[in-house]
């Protein structure tokens, strides 16, 4: 049996599950791991430009707090992470200002615009239905904002800290609650059914400590008690299978995503990629968010926040805490307007932007909510 548990990158090998036999590993660190042979590909496995990213990605400490693995996603049969419910694992971290000296740390990619979620690593895997997935990441690791040009961890003094999206619902920074995250599961495994290209949780990890914005471990009790947490909150850490995490957001202060994402697309559907351009990745990207709206608005649900921030740049919709019934035309036009904003700015930012471009979104929204 090979050992490919130092071939991950990004990747902390004490939480790599090496007992289990995967395919292939792309040498200079980034693991290849599949369910199934997967000639389809031929030698050129769909990673996109994972290597470089991963050189080039901003990183951040977090440390190991107490925690217990209470859901673990039945729709990965073959994952390379050890998780069992009911038991701790190293990826209940949260992010520290201040580390301790002699306790290891992690370092988890952080982005611009994900404030309360990091990356933990790389790798190729799929789920029962065949879904490829590449980013494992992990939300409500603590809150991260931008100081002097740069992203660091928040370190408000102590007190409520929340903030109001646009469409009402409140969120505890850095927190992530197990409503929520358990609604973010619900919602995620009922698109995937109607066909809606999205993330999948892998499992959920309830926290019994956090850091404090003194790099201090506390107990969940003692952070309500000095106001760090809502009183009735339930603070718990989502690990999430993406394609790429990158959102158009993303796209105009990070052009190697852009490439990074139309490699995945093209290395996922067996496209070539020196055909597949970026004209035609762009194409591409509006046809599928249009498809994955349409056949969310079929089934009677909106999003509510169909932002920049909740399209992926390998088309997946994502971040369902506003996801709900449609209660008339408006709702459901609203998704829209958002969606096709958000397409506009991606086209801007990757020099595809024309009046006729949009029409790829409109026609496979149009053809899928029939």
């Amino acid at each position: 049996m090979k050992d490919f548990s130092k071939a991950l990158a990004g990747f902390d090998p004490q939480n790599f599950d090496s007992t289990r036999e995967h395919n292939a590993v792309r040498p200079g660190g980034i693991a290849r791991c599949y369910n199934e042979p997967m000639e389809r590909y031929g030698k050129d496995w769909p990673m996109g430009e994972a290597r470089e990213l991963e050189a080039k990605k901003e990183t951040l400490p977090a440390v190991e707090v107490k925690n217990r693995v209470i859901d673990v996603n039945e729709s990965f049969p073959d994952l390379p992470i050890k998780l069992e419910e009911g038991e701790s694992t190293r990826l209940g971290m949260f992010l520290t200002a201040q580390k301790t000296e002699g306790e290891r740390s992690y370092s988890l990619g952080i982005e611009k615009h994900h404030s309360r979620s990091g990356l933990w690593g790389r790798i190729l895997f799929k789920d029962k239905d065949g879904n490829l997935y590449r980013d494992i990441d992990l939300k409500g690791i603590g809150a991260t904002t931008g100081r002097n040009g740069a992203i660091v961890v928040d370190d408000a003094p102590e007190g409520y800290r929340y903030t109001e999206l646009p469409h009402g619902t409140k969120i505890n920074l850095g927190i992530l609650d197990l409503f929520a995250a358990a609604r973010d599961k619900e919602k995620s495994e009922e698109l995937l059914k109607l066909g809606v290209r999205t993330h999948r949780e892998i499992a959920i990890i309830e926290l019994d400590e956090i850091v404090d914005p003194k790099g201090r471990k506390i107990s969940i009790e003692e952070a309500k008690r000095v106001g760090l947490i809502w009183p009735d909150s339930k603070p718990v850490i989502e690990v999430r299978a993406f394609g790429t995490k990158a959102r158009l957001a993303d796209a105009a202060e990070n052009p190697l995503s852009v490439e990074d994402a139309r490699l995945l697309v093209a290395g996922e559907n067996n496209f070539d990629p020196e055909k597949f351009d970026k004209k035609e990745y762009a194409k591409w990207l509006l046809e599928a968010t249009g498809r994955n709206l349409g056949l969310m608005h079929k089934s009677g649900l909106v999003h509510g926040f169909m932002t920049r921030h909740n399209i992926t740049l390998d088309g997946r919709l994502v971040d369902f805490d506003s996801v709900r019934k449609g209660s008339d035309e408006e709702e459901f036009q609203k998704d829209i307007d958002d969606a096709t904003f958000a397409l506009n700015k991606f086209l801007e930012a990757v020099g595809e932007f024309s009046d006729d471009e949009i029409d790829f979104f409109k026609k496979a929204y149009d053809s899928a909510r029939k």
